[in-house]
């Protein structure tokens, strides 16, 4: 047995549950210079990171020191 796709079914009027979608937010530099001064300074090098790079926390939680290349300018993330 099936259901007809052009016939509406009860569960066509169960609302759906969901997530409200996130929005992101950026800081300002006011903000974000705020934020360097009151975190420990362990965290500063993930924090500029992921702020002036780009860099995502769970790709900063990968890095080693050396994957920061200075001399070419740039940053390499391992898959």
């Amino acid at each position: 047995c099936y259901l007809p796709r052009e016939r509406p079914t009860e569960i066509d009027y169960v609302e759906k549950p969901g997530k409200p979608p996130h929005v992101p937010r950026s800081f300002n530099a006011e903000e974000t210079q705020k934020l360097l001064d009151a975190v420990p300074g362990r965290l500063v090098p993930l924090i500029v990171l992921c702020a002036f790079a780009g860099v995502r926390r769970c790709e900063v939680e990968r890095l080693d020191w050396e994957d920061i290349r200075w001399k070419h300018d740039d940053i390499q993330i391992w898959a």
